[in-house]
């Protein structure tokens, strides 16, 4: 008897590791599929917070760009109201410098008239004084 309770012993083991086989199987599948649906939803997530990241990142770019574009007509018009201003003042620097050689140039031209003048009295002052010297020598000389 103790060769068909060893043999019953065996086929119960036999029937329990197959129905614990068949089991750990399914529960393995079983997991698997919840594996695959959890990664499918988590990759699917990714890429759905992917595409949400790359719009928003698009959508400043180009509020970005828009600010950018505006600014710099606003600096290229501040430039050319400068450039124009500083050769307004370029030219007004000039025509104070020219205004002011002409000024030095005429009261040059006025000094070196009155330094004529004064030159040309002194001459005629001492071809007087000459005149009436050479005068009186002759008188005395007669």
């Amino acid at each position: 008897m103790s060769e068909i309770a060893l043999l019953k012993a065996q086929r119960l083991q036999q029937r329990e590791t197959i129905r614990h086989n068949a089991k750990l199987k399914k529960l393995k599948n079983e997991n698997r599929k919840e594996y695959e649906k959890t990664r499918t939803s988590g990759n699917n997530e990714i890429i759905r917070m992917q595409d949400r990241f790359d719009s928003e990142k698009s959508n400043l770019k180009n509020i970005l760009e828009e600010k950018l574009s505006k600014l710099r007509v606003i600096q290229s018009s501040k430039y050319m109201e400068e450039k124009k201003r500083l050769e307004l003042e370029i030219l007004n620097l000039k025509k104070t410098h020219d205004d002011k050689i002409l000024e030095i140039k005429q009261n040059q031209a006025l000094e070196v008239e009155r330094l004529q003048e004064s030159h040309r009295k002194t001459i005629d002052h001492a071809r007087e004084k000459f005149i009436k010297e050479k005068m009186k020598w002759q008188t005395m000389d007669d």
